[in-house]
């Protein structure tokens, strides 16, 4: 089993399985009337993968973790202050894990399509990654190994 990190907005108990597939059931959810920058930017990198990067897991379909408790505080500081940090065990053998820059995906929401079709491809190519800001995706359920942080 390997080991990441993971923030989720719900309070979870050492053992807890969390599924693949949240985001995307979240976002299924929205109503045209309430469709927002968010929707939008995982239209288009939905999009974008689909066409170009099929052999990658959707992000609909994935859960989104962190590889240090260093990159998770700085991804909840930045954008989950209200969340709490887990250490999660998941067993990638076999499965397929993108690494992508969360600071790509998490920008402003009000660029054009083609901007965000360009931001979308450096995604998926894995460009533009800062240490302490990549986002591993897998389509595998977690299992929550030790309960982190709460941000004040």
């Amino acid at each position: 089993m390997a080991r990441f990190f993971h923030c989720a907005p719900v309070s979870l108990d050492v053992g807890s399985v969390i599924l693949p597939g949240d985001w995307g059931r979240v976002l299924r959810g929205y109503c045209p009337d309430s469709i927002n920058g968010l929707l939008y930017r995982e239209t288009v990198l939905e999009h974008v993968r689909h066409q170009e990067f099929q052999d990658l897991p959707s992000r609909l379909d994935c859960v989104f973790l962190l590889e240090s408790e260093r990159d998770l505080m700085s991804y909840m500081q930045a954008y989950a202050r209200t969340s709490i940090g887990y250490e999660v065990e998941v067993d990638v053998v076999g499965k397929v894990v993108h690494r992508g820059s969360w600071s790509i995906t998490l920008g402003p929401h009000d660029r054009a399509m083609e901007a965000t079709a360009r931001l979308a491809h450096s995604y998926w190519r894995g460009e533009g990654i800062i240490a302490g800001q990549t986002e591993v995706l897998v389509h595998a359920p977690i299992t929550v190994a030790r309960r982190l942080i709460e941000l004040p």
